[in-house]
């Protein structure tokens, strides 16, 4: 049988349960008397369940633990990006284990308490975007730790918290800053501009070759860095994308998100521009395993090469600073605002060759996000 007893400590009531021992110690502590011995009666019927509600597991602890979870799903298991596991990390650090009230425990957490928390992100000088972003990861910082039965269910009080219920959050919020778009004579510019004058100058070629690949599909520059020519078919003018390369140089067999995993259709342009290149690589490199290879490594060349070559070509071009934000994606949204504007005219591109194409699950990422755009 469960032995217990209440005690009063302080202006507080606890709740102490004999270990196998025959020790007592606290498993909970209540402001009331009547809730005290409302609790010690519930222990004593379902012992497992009632110390699961009081668990004194506190917000921060448990987002401690979550953000290590996160952590390892990449680290140690590879199913997760490097960036989304090092974002719940650096929230962490940064929001919560800085800002959130530390006594809060995770039994008691409420939507008052992550609107006040949702403010104090504001007044640190976070944007409207991180602090819902972190504010909404409470939720499924909440459902693991019922999971991981860390906590019962029945304390899920954030369930249904929703910003937009909280006007003087809401006041908060400024409209997204749209992705700058390439126009078409800049495209044409562009495109004189990073041809190689010293054709025999291999990273020269090799760069211009990447930028011209982000400029006609849209694909990121992690995947592009990623492509094995196994993987490019030139008869029926498709590629599979199916890895990518992380900011750490690390090759993955994955793509950043659901939906990314894909074949391409080259335009032609691009694809006689691929079969001389391959030729011109072959001549350099031996059997080179990747369409972007290093000419001495045996690696795809570095995210910072293809970037700073691109960048040096746009201030010539004196557009670096509308770009700087990051230029190749701005061609991911030049290339979905293209293909949308053309949907009407071309019965070929329906949605899903469309979503395809830019690499979304969902056709209303691209046409709302990447593909909303008036001013192309």
């Amino acid at each position: 049988m469960t032995k217990t007893k209440v005690l009063k400590r302080g202006k507080s009531y606890v709740v102490q349960l004999q270990d196998e021992q025959g020790k007592y110690k606290q498993v909970a502590k209540f402001d009331t008397e009547l809730d005290a011995k409302v609790f010690k009666r519930d222990l004593i019927k379902d012992r497992e369940g009632s110390l699961k509600k009081v668990t004194q597991v506190t917000v921060i602890n448990a987002w401690k633990k979550y953000s290590d979870y996160k952590y390892d799903l990449w680290n140690k298991y590879d199913s997760l990006s490097e960036d989304q596991s090092k974002m719940y990390k650096r929230h962490f650090e940064k929001y919560v284990n800085q800002l959130f009230p530390k006594r809060i425990l995770l039994r008691e957490l409420s939507n008052k308490d992550l609107a006040n928390f949702f403010m104090m992100m504001i007044r640190q000088k976070a944007t409207f975007g991180v602090a819902k972003q972190v504010t909404y990861q409470f939720k499924g910082m909440y459902e693991w730790c019922i999971k991981e039965e860390i906590v019962d269910r029945s304390t899920y009080n954030i369930e249904f918290f929703q910003l937009k219920n909280y006007p003087e959050l809401m006041a908060h919020h400024k409209p997204r800053k749209k992705t700058p778009l390439f126009t078409m004579s800049q495209y044409d510019e562009l495109y004189e501009l990073i041809k190689p004058a010293d054709k025999n100058n291999y990273y020269d070629v090799v760069n211009f070759v990447g930028v011209c690949f982000a400029m006609f599909t849209g694909a990121r520059i992690s995947e592009i860095r990623g492509i094995e020519w196994s993987k490019v078919n030139f008869s029926a003018s498709r590629i599979k994308i199916d890895k990518q390369v992380l900011n750490s140089e690390q090759v993955v067999n994955r793509v950043k998100a659901e939906g990314s995993n894909r074949v391409l259709v080259v335009p032609t342009k691009l694809l006689k521009i691929l079969i001389k290149f391959k030729d011109f690589q072959s001549k350099r490199i031996a059997n080179p395993t990747w369409m972007l290879e290093h000419l001495t490594t045996q690696r795809p060349i570095t995210d910072k090469s293809i970037r700073e070559f691109l960048i040096s070509k746009l201030e010539i071009m004196g557009v670096a600073e509308h770009f700087k934000g990051s230029p190749f994606k701005s061609f991911r949204h030049t290339v979905s605002t293209a293909v949308v504007n053309q949907q009407a005219a071309s019965p070929v591109l329906n949605d899903n060759v469309i979503k395809n194409q830019i690499g979304h699950r969902d056709i209303r990422t691209t046409r709302q996000i990447y593909g909303d755009h008036n001013d192309l």
